[in-house]
């Protein structure tokens, strides 16, 4: 077999040989930082803020939520009104709850809605909005007490909810006339299994979890970047990492290190609860 070579003879040819392979050095660097350069476009979600913007900072305005029971997933809007709390400017309230099939993760009874008219009380320092009622219709309904202490400037302090007579895990936030507050419902599973819900507004993240057993539940909060989610919870003994997989769905991975340590997944569809 003969062998084929490339020979360079004199100075001339030594430079030409190597002019070629800085050259083809230089191409492969640009072609490796190009590809390294290659993001994913930035989920951007449908739809515009309900919001005013003369309501940006103060008690009035639109609030978003979600909820998590072992028997119960939900998601949940509130408008109220400068006036409140006058009775004729009472705060709306619209609720959307089903059961989540403990038998398959991915199975969801059709959702319940309703609400109504709640009731508010102002001090100095904070609004306190409430909400008691039935939602659905018998036999198949859910009693729903909803308390939400908002500061002056409209920052949600403190959400208190119970379904059916037990506690249950909820957060709300205030959307903003340029954020959009996006609410998602799904499930986790693996060492254990549940229901997942998750709000994202803005850079910030929030999930609220429980288990189908009705042994564990809790919150998770962190921050957006990008397309990419981190979340934690107290003492950080539950983390959650994903991302925002299209503009309809979020998945990912979590871990616990309370009691016996956990993994898995979770998954969440984007719902739509205003009737307001």
């Amino acid at each position: 077999m003969k062998r084929c070579s490339i020979e360079s003879r004199g100075p001339m040819g030594r430079m030409r040989a190597t002019v070629l392979v800085c050259a083809a050095a230089l191409f492969a660097a640009a072609i490796s930082a190009g590809c390294a350069s290659v993001q994913p476009p930035v989920v951007r979600f449908a739809g515009q803020p309900a919001a005013s913007p003369s309501f940006d900072r103060a008690p009035a305005g639109v609030y978003r939520g979600v909820i998590a029971a072992d028997h119960a997933s939900g998601t949940f809007e509130i408008r109220m009104q400068p006036q409140a709390p006058t009775p004729a400017a009472a705060p709306q309230f619209a609720f959307s709850l089903s059961r989540p099939g403990i038998a398959s993760a991915a199975a969801t009874a059709p959702a319940l809605r309703g609400g109504g008219p709640g009731s508010a009380s102002k001090s100095a320092s904070n609004t306190v909005v409430y909400y008691s009622g039935t939602i659905g219709d018998a036999p198949d309904q859910f009693t729903v007490s909803l308390t939400i202490t908002v500061g002056p400037a409209g920052t949600v302090q403190q959400t208190e909810c119970t379904l059916d007579g037990a506690p249950a895990v909820a957060v709300t936030v205030k959307e903003l006339s340029t954020q959009q507050v996006v609410t998602f419902e799904g499930s986790y599973s693996g060492t254990n299994r549940g229901t997942w819900n998750m709000i994202i507004a803005g850079q910030a993240a929030f999930a609220v979890y429980a288990s189908y057993d009705g042994e564990d539940q809790g919150m998770v909060r962190g921050s957006r970047n990008g397309n990419s989610l981190e979340l934690t919870g107290s003492r950080g003994l539950v983390q959650a990492a994903g991302d925002i997989t299209s503009t309809t769905t979020v998945g990912g991975s979590w871990s616990e290190q309370l009691g016996e340590p956990g993994k898995g997944t979770f998954l969440g569809r984007r719902s739509m609860v205003s009737t307001l």
